[in-house]
């Protein structure tokens, strides 16, 4: 595979770019499924404009191909988001990204009923760990009801980001702009349906500059442009080093966190981090 140093600076600068979304949310006083709606309106148009001012093509034979599959993991994607933007309400953005990076954990649990992978001592023992660190992020208290919500916000967007996996591996044959640019008008639609006619709510706007800002740099920077680096890294780099450096993303969300929100983890927190994303970061590099 021909890939350069190019390559792998825009896939580090694009998991930094993910690695800082919970700041932005945490800024927006709007509720997590009128965001998660703005956010993919916004991407959606990005990537319109991507497709008519460059050479990317919108491929309408891909599409049509891998519809059913593209409509799942659009459903998906929304449901994952809305989860994990509810999630940095109730608790920490550390304790969210560290519960939604559970997430490699599940895939490779479900994978031998799924994709009839083959289930070595090594994975057993990854998820055991990744299990245990789990519980030690989340430090549950009874008494607390409002931060055990947080916990349960933050699993729901790993089960959510688990069936993205697992439906986006059966996607065949359509590259990751068309079938991103898919989702991202799917979630819209998902979401505008839930917000207005099943929750019954008005579409609530940003209240001032600051709001609509950020709300722009989510759609655009966070979502097109991100995924655009994203994609067109991954492409070409070693899978192997992709797993290896996709922990730029929680490592610099709980960075991101701890510089600008004050956030910090405690010691049995710390430990429980380190199972999980060890763990993790472990059973991809030892399975592939």
């Amino acid at each position: 595979m021909n890939y350069s140093k190019i390559d792998y600076i825009k896939y580090i600068i694009s998991l930094l770019i993910f690695g800082s979304i919970g700041i932005l949310v945490k800024n927006i006083n709007m509720p997590s499924s009128h965001i998660v709606l703005f956010r993919t309106i916004i991407a959606s148009i990005f990537f319109i404009l991507l497709f008519t001012f460059t050479k990317n093509k919108i491929n309408l034979q891909d599409i049509q191909r891998n519809l059913f599959l593209l409509v799942l993991s659009g459903f998906a994607l929304g449901i994952n988001w809305v989860f994990l933007f509810e999630a940095y309400s109730y608790t920490s953005i550390s304790i969210a990204t560290l519960l939604y990076y559970f997430t490699p954990t599940l895939v490779i649990a479900i994978s031998p009923l799924i994709f009839r992978d083959s289930f070595p001592l090594v994975k057993a023992i990854c998820i055991l760990l990744s299990t245990l660190g789990m519980t030690l992020v989340a430090n549950i208290n009874i008494f607390e009801i409002s931060a055990n919500a947080g916990i349960v916000y933050g699993l729901a967007s790993a089960v959510g980001y688990t069936l993205l996996v697992i439906i986006n591996k059966k996607i065949s044959k359509i590259d990751g702009h068309n079938s991103t640019f898919v989702q991202m008008i799917v979630a819209s639609l998902v979401l505008a349906i839930y917000v207005i006619f099943i929750n019954g709510d008005s579409i609530q706007l940003p209240k001032n500059n600051f709001e609509i800002s950020y709300l722009l740099i989510l759609g655009v920077v966070h979502t097109g442009l991100a995924c655009l680096l994203y994609f067109s890294a991954i492409a070409k780099l070693p899978t192997t080093n992709i797993a290896f450096l996709s922990y730029v993303d929680p490592i610099s969300a709980l960075f991101f966190a701890y510089i600008f929100l004050g956030e910090s983890l405690n010691f049995y927190q710390i430990i429980g981090a380190t199972l999980i994303l060890g763990s993790s970061l472990f059973a991809q590099i030892k399975i592939k």
